[in-house]
Order: structure tokens, then sequence, then C-alpha cells
């Protein structure tokens, strides 16, 4: 019979642990990507996080990260305003 050698969890920290974290972090605006919100969870929590896990636990947590889009920078807002009206 062959014998399993799982151990159960390898880190101390749990998932609500790491959602609070990044709920919080989100109230304050410390992030615009995920990748930002990656590099500080991993620094923080000491273990390695990946990509897709990250933006599910911000997607769970009902936060989208925004980042603006572009403005060309010879976009005159003057001429745009007395199209829209």
């Amino acid at each position: 019979m062959l014998k399993r050698r799982f151990k159960g969890r390898t880190h101390t920290y749990s998932n609500e642990e790491i959602m609070d974290y990044i709920a919080d972090a989100l109230e304050s605006g410390r992030w615009n990507t995920v990748v930002q919100a990656q590099h500080e969870l991993e620094n923080h929590f000491d273990r390695k996080l990946h990509y897709h896990n990250v933006w599910y636990w911000v997607k769970k947590c009902a936060r989208v990260l925004r980042v603006p889009r572009p403005v060309h920078e010879k976009r005159d807002p003057k001429q745009g305003r007395g199209v829209q009206a």
C-alpha cells in the first residue's frame, strides 16, 4: 500500500486574513494594479502568491482596481465640451 506524504497546510495565514488585508488596502487606494498587490502581499505574508489567486481575492472582495484611460496630450478639453452640449 502506498503511503501518503501530505502534511496539511504549510502556510500560517488563512485566506480570510489575506482578504481582510486586501479589503483594507483597496479602501485606502494603495494599489493600481494586481501585480502591485501581489508583490506587497508576498512581502507582507512571506509566501509566494500567484497572480490568479490575488485577482480572485480582489474580485471576491467585490472590488475592482480602476486605472483611468490615458488621455492624448494634444487633446483640447474646451473643444470637447462644446460638442457634448
